[in-house]
Order: C-alpha cells, then sequence, then structure tokens
C-alpha cells in the first residue's frame, strides 16, 4: 500500500519484517490492519485461466486513509494504491473489475486477471516472489505449483527476540488476519500438499492471526531449548525452517483428467471481453501512471 503513510509510533518495520514470515506479510499488510486477502486461481488444460484478488484492510488504513481528506482525495487515493498493487503482477494479459472502495470504516480491493500462461504469471514485491509452474502428467491430469519466494530471509533463530511487549503490539495489529490461496484445477485434486483442505476441483492454503501467534510462541519455545542446552541450534533452525514451510502459503496441487468443456468456452469467451474492456477502460495506463509514485 505505498501511496498512504504511516504515522509515527508504529513498531519498527525492519523488526517485524525479520520476525513475521517476511515472504508471506507485507510489512504494509501488517500495518494496516489487513483483515482479509483470498486470491483465486483458476487453471485450465492449456494452462490459460483467471485470478481474483480480494483484499479487505482493518480501521488502522480506512483512519489513514479519510482523516482530514475529501471524499474525491480518499478515492484517488486508494484507486492509486490498487493500481500500484496490481501493478506488481506481470504475465497478465487482461485486468478487469477492478474496484477500491470505502465501504464504512474499511478499504476494501478487488480486481479480476485473465492470464494466457498460468507459468508466466508471477508477483514481485522487492526480493519476495510468488510465481506458478504448470505440468501435465503421464495420466492425462495436471500438477499445479504456487511457490512463495523471498532469498533475503534470514534463520529466524539468528534474529533478536521482538521484546514481550512489542510482540504483543504486533500481534494485536495482525487480530482477525487471514489469507486464503486457492487454486482451482481442471480435474478432480488427489492430492494437495500445504492445503489446509482440498474438495472436488478446488484446493486451499491459509494463513490466519493464529498461525502467526503460534509462529512467536514456536520462536520462544526453540530458543528457551536452545539456551538451556536442550537441542543444538542447527537442529533447532532445521525443525523451525520446516514448520514454517508448512506456513509458507506454498502449494503443490494435482489433479486427475477433467472434463470443464462448457465452462472453459464460458471463460475464453469472458477472456476476449475482459481484453476488450482493459483497452476500453485503459486500466494499462492506470497501471503504469499508478507505478510512476
Amino acid at each position: 500500500m505505498k501511496a498512504f503513510v504511516l504515522p509515527v509510533g508504529h513498531s519498527n518495520p525492519n523488526m517485524i519484517s525479520r520476525l513475521l514470515l517476511p515472504a508471506l506479510l507485507g510489512v504494509t499488510m501488517l500495518f494496516s490492519g489487513c483483515l482479509e486477502e483470498k486470491d483465486s486461481i483458476t487453471v485450465y488444460a492449456d494452462g490459460s485461466g483467471v485470478l481474483r484478488i480480494h483484499k479487505k484492510f482493518g480501521e488502522a488504513l480506512s483512519q489513514m486513509v479519510s482523516s482530514n481528506a475529501t471524499p474525491d482525495k480518499i478515492q484517488a487515493a486508494i484507486d492509486k494504491s490498487l493500481y500500484q498493487d496490481l501493478a506488481l503482477w506481470s504475465g497478465v494479459s487482461a485486468w478487469t473489475g477492478c474496484r477500491a472502495s470505502l465501504d464504512g470504516k474499511l478499504v476494501s480491493f478487488d480486481a479480476v486477471a485473465f492470464f494466457a500462461d498460468v507459468s508466466g504469471l508471477k508477483r514481485t514485491e522487492g526480493a519476495k516472489t510468488q510465481t506458478f509452474s504448470w505440468n501435465k502428467n503421464s495420466d492425462g491430469g495436471f500438477t499445479l505449483v504456487w511457490n512463495n519466494v523471498d532469498p533475503s530471509n534470514q534463520n529466524p533463530l539468528d534474529q533478536p527476540a521482538a521484546p514481550p511487549a512489542q510482540a504483543q503490539q504486533m500481534l494485536a495489529m495482525m487480530k482477525g488476519l487471514k489469507v486464503d490461496h486457492e487454486l482451482v484445477l481442471p480435474g478432480a485434486v488427489s492430492t494437495a500438499v500445504g492445503a489446509v483442505a482440498h474438495n472436488g476441483r478446488t484446493a486451499t492454503a491459509e494463513l490466519s492471526d493464529k498461525n502467526v501467534a503460534d509462529y512467536f510462541a514456536l520462536l520462544d519455545n526453540y530458543r528457551s531449548r536452545v539456551d538451556k542446552g536442550e537441542i543444538a541450534k542447527a537442529q533447532a533452525s532445521s525443525e523451525v525452517a520446516t514448520k514454517m514451510k508448512a506456513m509458507s502459503l506454498d502449494l503443490q496441487v494435482t489433479c486427475g483428467p477433467g472434463d470443464v468443456g462448457n465452462e472453459f468456452s464460458e471463460f475464453r469467451k469472458a477472456f476476449e471481453a475482459a481484453k476488450a474492456d482493459y483497452s476500453a477502460t485503459g486500466t494499462a495506463q492506470k497501471i503504469r501512471d499508478a507505478t510512476k509514485g
């Protein structure tokens, strides 16, 4: 949310980014009190598909953007921030349904992206990336991988523990956090590594405020055990990395063959309409303009 300036008095973002799964949670999401995010990707047999984005932010963000501002200025600010967010994605053929709104006390973003090849879809925010791979299997089914990568990640046990008051403040800021990554494949899902649930053609990974609280407790436990000599630091670090991986929102989902011919035909029509809308509404230009500062 680059368009919004954080008020003085918030916790050090570098401390948060070191401690709180930086590949998963943008610092700005934490500061804005993000309540929920859902990214849903539907992929068809040829690798084309649609990405649906929904984000709803907490009251802290609304207070920042609505204080002493006219409705027009508020709308312009959240519109720009939405388009800056969309600019982080590459491999998109057309964006449509782009909407930033202030509903009561909450700011929300909604947008739909159509893409020709999910393997070319990518989201880049600083060093953090979300990438995808798509492969056809010998049984006629498919495997889709959604990876969240941050090469700047450091071993959390090498970082100093946050003072208890600061840790509690950060957890309070994230109250209500819920992030879902959903994949919809062309056939029934047979395996879904990283998913909390799968049903039919759909598999979902989830990260919540409880997961983050558990993460704090996990680090405190391992630091205590290392200090007491109950476990070697190398082993503790390895176990923490494994448990962090389970919270990473990474997904590897395999499906069997499927028949979604009618749905695919409707998707192709919607794809063509989206490309026409993308041109007519000037959305591409709005995204370019938003990245100019």
